[in-house]
């Protein structure tokens, strides 16, 4: 599929009456996802209502658009990694199945997910973290504890 890039951003413009569930946009230059989203129609006009999660946050932010606008829809990657140490000054060192180690993520910068991150590490726990990529940065968005 071939979108119109934004110019200087890995993202493309998508009118709001194509938006999907499932799909991430940006808010504030970060990701979330499309949780809900509903159309409507009347002779005063069209407009969408769209619950949307922050990749990071979690929070749940509702917005409302008119169907005719557009948003910014990220291109965006997901890669999941084992989490095989945490360095001193927060940098996490991972593991990909290829069997190669990267040391350039921080640790997330919303707290409760870095503590929990802590929390398994210290217990010993086997950890996958999911890296989120998108316009140039990649970040800890999601992780999981395998027992």
């Amino acid at each position: 599929m071939f979108y119109d890039l934004i110019p200087g951003k890995q993202a493309y413009l998508e009118s709001v009456e194509n938006l999907q569930q499932g799909t991430y946009l940006l808010l504030d230059e970060c990701p979330c996802k499309i949780l809900r989203l509903q159309l409507f129609f009347s002779r005063h006009g069209h407009c969408a209502y769209i619950e949307v999660e922050n990749a990071f946050s979690k929070q749940i932010v509702k917005i409302q658009r008119s169907i005719h606008g557009k948003l910014e829809i990220p291109l965006i990657q997901f890669e999941e990694y084992s989490l095989i140490g945490i360095q001193n000054d927060d940098f996490l060192t991972l593991l990909n199945s290829k069997g190669t180690i990267r040391e350039d993520i921080k640790m997330p910068q919303f707290k409760e997910l870095a503590n929990k991150l802590r929390m398994w590490f210290e217990e010993g726990k086997d950890i996958i973290v999911q890296i989120i990529k998108y316009m140039d940065k990649e970040e800890v968005s999601e992780a999981r504890c395998e027992e």
